[in-house]
């Protein structure tokens, strides 16, 4: 059992030293600056949680022609795709391992913002993943909000 523990502490240990995924290249330009920033578009505008306990989604490439109307140079390939009904191959910037049960629900009921967990994206052209979402970063988090941290609070129990 002990063995068990200690080899289960040197995973997490290692995960966390593990390098976070930087930005990676996108289909299409796409300014957070612009849209949410100047234009002040709520998140929810586009990325929407489709259930309870889901993740936020990318928005499907339609949705841009619902503003977007006129089709140039640097929105041909977008046009291109939604003609095809062939999605854009967008890029997640952060994605939270499969290995934990996160929901964007309980976080934004406590009153949790956008920006605390994913950076000032409404100032940013590119984003990068800016804001560590490592498991001491989580829990140092919950502990300053009298949140739980139990550990299946987020992971599943082992036998």
């Amino acid at each position: 059992m002990k063995l068990y523990f200690l080899i289960a502490a040197a995973v997490v240990l290692l995960a966390q030293a593990a390098p976070q995924p930087q930005t990676q290249s996108q289909p299409v330009g796409f300014s957070h600056r612009i849209h949410a920033g100047l234009l002040k578009l709520p998140c929810k505008t586009c990325h929407t949680q489709p259930e309870a306990g889901g993740d936020m989604t990318l928005p499907e490439d339609a949705l841009c022609l619902s503003c977007h109307k006129e089709e140039t140079p640097v929105l041909a390939k977008l046009f291109a795709a939604v003609r095809a009904k062939q999605p854009l191959a967008w890029q997640r910037v952060d994605e939270v391992p499969s290995y934990v049960f996160w929901s964007h629900t309980p976080h934004l009921a406590a009153g949790a913002t956008c920006e605390k967990c994913h950076g000032p994206v409404a100032a940013r052209e590119v984003l990068t993943l800016e804001v560590s979402h490592r498991m001491a970063d989580c829990i140092a988090c919950h502990r300053a909000n009298n949140a739980d941290t139990d550990c299946s609070f987020c992971h599943e129990p082992r036998n």
